[in-house]
């Protein structure tokens, strides 16, 4: 029996990715879509890349073209995408304004940093489709948590600002939870 994600299509999956994480480039949705059933998933990325300009064409995306040469285009779902997924179970976001989301593009520490967090959120997401024993059962980006978390330790309070949250389930019994903060340069440890 096919389940319902199985019925969907490509630029309905593709949907439903970019809102799931946020922010994508053309490789990361090729590998979220294609890495668990192709060994050869790279292959794939010309569709994808067709897939999503007609995905900006039809006004469902917002391609946010990188400030160099070198940076990839990244892909953020604009108003009208988060009202299509909606009927899908993805909460409707309140407001989305291309010209944010283009400022968004040129600061290059942030693009960079989310590029990276999302590549670890596709490695979860990746784990559990590989490992029948370990399942995704929730995935929260840094947009959706938006909040402090205050932690008591012995000597003080110390305040995380989580980068994304991440539930697993483990054979099924084993719940285990976990905030992801990432750093990309770090200082050398003495």
């Amino acid at each position: 029996m096919r389940t319902q994600t199985q019925t969907r299509t490509v630029g309905e999956q593709s949907l439903l990715f970019v809102g799931t994480f946020g922010y994508l480039t053309n490789r990361q949705l090729t590998k979220l879509l294609y890495a668990a059933t192709s060994p050869n998933w790279e292959t794939h990325l010309r569709y994808v890349q067709r897939i999503l300009y007609s995905l900006v064409a039809a006004g469902f995306v917002v391609e946010l073209p990188g400030r160099f040469v070198t940076m990839p285009h990244v892909y953020t779902l604009s108003g009208e995408g988060y009202s299509h997924i909606s009927g899908v179970g993805m909460p409707k976001r309140r407001r989305i304004r291309p010209s944010e989301e283009q400022a968004k593009a040129h600061n290059l520490f942030f693009l960079v940093h989310t590029l990276a967090v999302t590549e670890v959120l596709i490695a979860a997401h990746l784990l559990s489709q590989t490992h029948p024993g370990i399942q995704l059962t929730r995935l929260y980006t840094e947009r959706e948590l938006k909040r402090k978390i205050f932690v008591t330790l012995p000597e003080r309070t110390v305040c995380l600002e989580p980068d994304a949250s991440l539930e697993f389930l483990l054979q099924e019994d084993v719940q285990d939870f976990f905030h992801l903060e990432l750093y990309r340069n770090l200082p050398p440890v003495a």
